[in-house]
């Protein structure tokens, strides 16, 4: 899907964190769309703030605010399939929404990881969530570092973030063509952009002014 399918600019405003992948898809598909007016609101879930609670009550970003000011739209792929503004093809939904289904994954390992109790053992679900990411690595589709379809750029994100998080099953995992398609994308600036450095100290209040 091309930005010429995109919706009206609105004053929507995205909430998301400087850390959170979820923000970052998120982020980089207003990117490609070129929603340079979407209001960008940057929060830290983790304490519970009352901006973040009064629109989902769960504390969970990234949520999307619709211009009326009431309506929320949580979740990654919801918000992404909102500001492309139609369905995408079966394939392609098929392939972001298996991309989804791999950062979720991962997310899983590093939740378990980090709030286990001291001098404990892993959660048995730790190892299952390794393992799966050990088959599904070396089963990804070729993709373009340097393409703006939204599938390869989704991958690319979700793909630098296991590289980040758990960079032993990166590479151990991960083909050389897929390593070396993540090293294109990771040098251009829609990567640099939404690193989560850039994000942590930009003052940007809007998507065109990150």
């Amino acid at each position: 899907m091309d930005a010429s399918m995109t919706r009206p600019e609105t004053a929507m405003k995205l909430y998301v964190s400087p850390t959170s992948p979820y923000g970052r898809i998120c982020l980089a598909r207003a990117l490609l769309l070129g929603r340079n007016d979407l209001s960008l609101q940057m929060v830290d879930p983790w304490q519970n703030p009352p901006e973040l609670e009064a629109i989902n009550p769960l504390s969970q970003i990234p949520v999307l605010v619709l211009d009326d000011e009431k309506t929320a739209v949580p979740g990654t792929l919801p918000i992404c399939l909102y500001l492309g503004g139609a369905m995408p093809p079966a394939a392609e939904l098929s392939a972001v929404s298996q991309t989804h289904a791999l950062l979720e994954m991962l997310i899983q390992i590093v939740k378990l990881v980090r709030f286990k109790a001291p001098d404990s053992d892993d959660h048995p679900l730790v190892a299952r969530g390794i393992a799966a990411l050990q088959r599904a690595l070396p089963r990804v589709p070729a993709f373009d570092g340097s393409s703006d379809k939204w599938p390869d750029v989704m991958l690319a994100l979700v793909l630098l973030t296991i590289k980040l998080r758990r960079p032993d099953v990166y590479e151990a995992a991960a083909r050389d063509d897929t390593k070396a398609a993540v090293e294109v994308f990771a040098a251009r600036p829609l990567a640099e952009k939404t690193r989560p450095e850039a994000l942590a100290t930009t003052g940007a209040q809007t998507v065109g002014a990150l």
